[in-house]
């Protein structure tokens, strides 16, 4: 099938409502050791996901982004830091059934416990997504390149801890193993596009609100 915007953006919300949608107030149960958090603040804090695809977030920006991946041919490689349970891969397996999914996340706990919710509703009917735990606060280089085993990372998604310094050492480690065509999101954080922009002037940023876009330059 062949989308326009609207069909997208409707497909990508409806896709992630089924998968669970909007979570909030999940208790953080693993962190980094780099982590500065204290326990206090940790104890007291939740995780929130499932909502990247309301129209009030950045449904519009995700559809006018993916439209060329999603009406091509390619069997892409996306890759998502901050999984929590799952609904984001579970989409990305829907909308690319022939690519290749994989996730990140400092603690897969979330998303083992919820595996099997997703494949009742039907998530992953070709194959299950690829998923590794990952620290964000170090570089992960080379780890990326085993997980990678020779691929090039089409769509890239970071989040996870949302703060300007573990969004540009996620980004500097991924980089280097980026496609030719690729479309980087980098979400909840509103200050870091402008170090990137300094940073990184070979590519196009786009920023809205709380939302980083890279993508090559044509």
């Amino acid at each position: 099938m062949s989308y326009t915007i609207p069909q997208l953006e409707e497909f990508l919300e409806t896709t992630e409502k089924k998968y669970g949608g909007l979570i909030t107030n999940v208790p953080i149960k693993h962190v980094s050791e780099r982590d500065p958090r204290s326990e206090r603040y940790l104890s007291t804090r939740g995780m929130q996901g499932g909502d990247r695809m309301l129209p009030t977030a950045y449904n519009s920006e995700y559809a006018q982004h993916l439209l060329p991946f999603v009406n091509s041919s390619m069997a892409p490689t996306i890759v998502e830091v901050g999984i929590l349970k799952g609904s984001g891969l579970a989409l990305w397996g829907d909308l690319f059934p022939n690519g290749s999914v994989i996730g990140l996340d400092i603690s897969l706990t979330y998303f083992e416990d919820n595996l099997q919710t997703l494949l009742d509703l039907g998530a992953f009917p070709n194959k299950l997504p690829e998923v590794f735990e990952f620290d964000q606060f170090v570089s992960n280089s080379n780890y990326l390149e085993k997980i990678l085993k020779g691929r090039t990372i089409d769509i890239f998604v970071d989040d996870a801890y949302h703060t300007d310094e573990t969004i540009l050492q996620t980004l500097e480690d991924a980089i280097p193993f980026l496609s030719d065509t690729f479309v980087c999101f980098l979400e909840d954080n509103n200050t870091v596009v402008k170090t990137i922009r300094k940073k990184y002037p070979q590519f196009k940023v786009y920023s809205k609100e709380w939302l980083t876009i890279l993508c090559q330059n044509s």
